[in-house]
């Protein structure tokens, strides 16, 4: 299930790219800002209709033009799917197969795609939010229902803040019902999908670092009570706050060595192949648990990395069984011979030409 076209139209300075991807293992160089990342960038907007480098869509649409376009054509067993997204300042269109759609979900569901850049980092340093969006990331493509229930409790968790706002303590315990079944639902599938995913991080973790850490999964409010108790007892505060402070919305997952937080014990390196073991044991559970394969986009693939390090996080990408997308200034950066396809294509000036 892997990427097959690739069509971009006025993303940053890249006016028009028609590519054709490789299966396996795909290497685009070229000198810094000639558009190596934006075709990246183009892979993640395709799969989420979002940029991972800016939230303003109109700083990457091309100078002089109103839209940015980017279509795909992904290779199944049984077919292919066609999809497309359009970006312009004040609206968004997606489209599968021909029919426009309404929920970015439906393709990102599709079109599983992670990224390992050189801010991989502030997956470890920055609050809670981008570790829990990088859990349900793997929740979210192995269950197929959570989507439908992480929007039904925020739907509910809406509810009950206004009511807090509003000061009605009668339709904030009316709405408990419903906000504690779904809360322990997201809880129970979270859970059970972070015990599966420590095997894995470890796995890599120990080949990369040297060292396994200790993974933590908040669910968001106290392991010795129930949320229901955690609700009651904090009611006077979430009225006064005008918010509900407890709740699988505040969950996490934290990485720990020698009961520290990761990010105050290991070095920048050190930090992006944890962040990188992390996303590749996400690749391979999605992998077992569904037959699929996921896209990965590598960034810069040697910020920060010695030769020797680069090499094993290669050779652990190609076990990952990922359509992988890798940029580098020189194309000699990365062996070839491991993967059964792979092409390189050349980047300059937002022009990209295969390299037959």
């Amino acid at each position: 299930m892997s990427l097959q076209r690739l069509v971009i139209q006025n993303l940053r300075n890249i006016a028009r790219a028609d590519i054709a991807p490789a299966a396996g293992l795909n290497v685009i160089f070229g000198h810094n800002a000639a558009g190596k990342t934006s075709i990246l960038e183009a892979i993640h907007i395709l799969s989420t209709s979002r940029s991972f480098r800016t939230l303003h869509i109109d700083n990457i649409i091309s100078h002089g033009a109103d839209v940015l376009t980017v279509r795909g054509n992904q290779l199944l067993d049984s077919g292919e799917n066609n999809m497309g997204v359009q970006r312009s300042k004040n609206a968004t269109r997606l489209r599968l197969n021909g029919v426009d759609i309404q929920q970015t979900s439906v393709i990102a569901q599709k079109l599983p795609v992670q990224i390992i850049n050189p801010e991989a980092h502030q997956l470890l340093e920055q609050g809670p939010k981008i570790r829990r969006k990088m859990l349900d990331w793997g929740v979210f493509h192995v269950e197929q229902k959570f989507a439908d229930i992480w929007r039904r409790y925020n739907r509910v968790l809406k509810q009950r803040n206004s009511a807090l706002r509003q000061g009605n303590r009668k339709v904030v315990h009316s709405l408990s019902p419903q906000l504690l079944s779904l809360a322990s639902d997201i809880d129970t599938r979270r859970q059970m999908y972070a015990e599966r995913l420590q095997q894995y991080i470890k796995q890599y973790c120990g080949e990369l670092i040297g060292s396994i850490p200790d993974i933590e999964y908040v669910r968001g409010w106290n392991r010795d009570k129930s949320l229901q108790e955690v609700l009651d007892n904090t009611i006077t505060i979430d009225l006064e706050r005008g918010y509900t402070g407890a709740g699988p919305h505040r969950a996490e997952i934290r990485f720990k060595f020698d009961h520290k937080l990761a990010q105050t014990v290991l070095s920048r390196g050190q930090q992006k192949m944890l962040v990188s073991s992390v996303i590749m044991a996400q690749v391979a559970l999605f992998h077992e648990d569904t037959g699929r394969r996921s896209i990965l986009l590598v960034d810069d693939l040697p910020a920060e990395l010695d030769n020797e390090h680069r090499q094993q996080l290669l050779e652990m990408l190609w076990r990952t069984n990922a359509q992988l997308f890798v940029t580098v200034t020189e194309p000699g950066l990365v062996d070839l011979s491991p993967w059964e396809s792979s092409k390189v294509f050349h980047v300059e000036h937002g022009t990209v030409h295969e390299v037959v």
